[in-house]
């Protein structure tokens, strides 16, 4: 694909800058996507040769990729579960602060995953029921940062649903994790946790042939490998979502405020250095001063370096010249997180129709919303809002339908399904069907 971008010697932080006097929408968003691709064949094809290797060699190829991967040497997988005394005992190695932080964002997802659950459906002589799944994994990333928040994210749903059994794994070398990712683990009620991570890890908790407890669902974020791994499994068990790296697109123009917009995509690029932060404005000079700002301010934070790399390979700004053009790219490019930082944003959100979490107004922080909202964090990435949406407490459900037809109670209604049933498996060429329905019409008949 021959790339196109507008040039401005004036911007220095960011991967691209374009812009609707020079190209179409629909180029804008394609050259967005094509520089942000989740996936590669090579991470495929060595993800496909640690899933075939677990799948077939069990306890043996977990221990040896532990080995490879995270430099741990174990005799057996039960050296990989995390004591529960060392789980219950994380609360008294925390800040109290941070403690009461997550106990109260914990109650917030919940509540609000809560209020998501639908009563059972009935309609005459059909029953939609829910059904929580049995057992479920989150997996929790490890790496660059440790996310007690995920944890929180991902079991206050499962615990909605009345998932019965949840198990948590993030990858370690230690033999143990972050106090603060075993106490958000305690909060949620979740009592079993591994020290392992990887394609491995996805592969060892979905196939049967090893120590490892079996699930039915894996759920939470990880690198490509992981998401890969999780795309591969996928048949043998259930998964929330095939999510790239993490993606905000800010909407903006000379009435927003340009610092707290700086701060908002530096938010979003400390992430790591795939997320991708893209900044779409309806003026040229608010980018400008956005991305001077930001020159200034990253200098002062802790992760300066991940945010430098992820602006300046995964950074955009978009400069479009109307708010029906905003519309549109957004709409197109479907992002994780979008949030509208224009006066009166209400009066248009609706017209926003596809992105993982919509953010309305200059309150209305993504970082909050990270952290200690009511919504799942985890979302869809790479243009996937346009068919699926956030891990909610629906995710960790079931719905069978329960049938009971009665002849002698529909009357006419089962006569009518009868004969429709026969005409349309006549009309398929299914004759077994329609001589189960016609049996059945000629004992009514008598």
């Amino acid at each position: 694909m021959s790339l196109k971008k507008t040039s401005y010697p004036d911007y220095k932080m960011f991967k691209a800058i374009y812009s609707s006097k020079e190209l179409e929408i629909s180029e804008i968003v394609e050259s967005v996507k094509y520089q942000k691709r989740p996936f590669d064949d090579e991470t495929t094809e060595q993800v496909k040769q640690i899933v075939n290797e677990v799948s077939l060699n069990g306890d043996q190829a977990i221990k040896s990729y532990c080995g490879k991967f995270d430099n741990l040497d174990i005799s057996s997988i039960d050296d990989l579960k995390i004591d529960p005394k060392e789980i219950e005992g994380s609360i008294e190695k925390i800040d109290k602060d941070i403690y009461k932080s997550l106990k109260r964002s914990y109650k917030r997802i919940f509540d609000f995953q809560k209020s998501l659950l639908h009563p059972e459906n009935k309609l005459k002589n059909i029953t939609r029921r829910n059904i929580p799944v049995e057992n479920v994994l989150i997996y929790i990333p490890g790496g660059k940062a440790s996310y007690p928040s995920t944890v929180l994210m991902a079991a206050a749903p499962a615990k909605a649903a009345g998932v019965n059994q949840i198990i948590l794994t993030s990858p370690s070398s230690e033999k143990s994790l972050n106090p603060i990712v075993l106490a958000a683990a305690y909060l949620a009620g979740i009592e079993e946790v591994y020290c392992l991570g990887g394609a491995h890890a996805i592969a060892g908790f979905v196939f049967k042939n090893n120590s490892l407890p079996n699930v039915d669902k894996v759920v939470g974020p990880g690198n490509k490998y992981v998401t890969e791994a999780k795309r591969q499994v996928y048949g043998s068990a259930g998964i929330d979502l095939i999510a790239g790296p993490s993606e905000i697109l800010i909407l903006g123009d000379k009435h927003t405020d340009p610092y707290s917009t700086a701060l908002d995509l530096m938010a979003q690029a400390e992430h790591d250095e795939e997320a991708c932060s893209i900044l779409v404005s309806l003026n040229q000079e608010f980018s400008k001063e956005v991305e001077n700002i930001i020159g200034t301010e990253v200098k002062k934070l802790e992760r300066k370096d991940i945010i430098k790399k992820s602006l300046s390979s995964n950074g955009f700004i978009v400069n479009l010249g109307s708010i029906e053009e905003a519309i549109e790219f957004s709409n197109q490019l479907a992002p994780e997180h979008l949030h509208i930082k224009l006066n009166d944003p209400n009066s248009i959100a609706d017209e926003f129709k596809y992105a993982g979490t919509v953010l309305i107004g200059e309150e209305s922080a993504n970082a909050i919303s990270d952290y200690a909202l009511g919504p799942s964090h985890i979302l869809p990435t790479s243009g996937s809002a346009r068919f699926s949406s956030q891990l909610s407490v629906e995710d960790f459900l079931v719905h069978p339908t329960s049938v009971t037809l009665d002849q002698e109670e529909m009357k006419k209604d089962y006569y009518d399904l009868l004969e429709d049933t026969m005409i349309l498996s006549e009309a398929e060429g299914l004759s077994a069907h329609s001589l189960s329905a016609s049996y059945r019409l000629k004992k009514i008949k008598g």
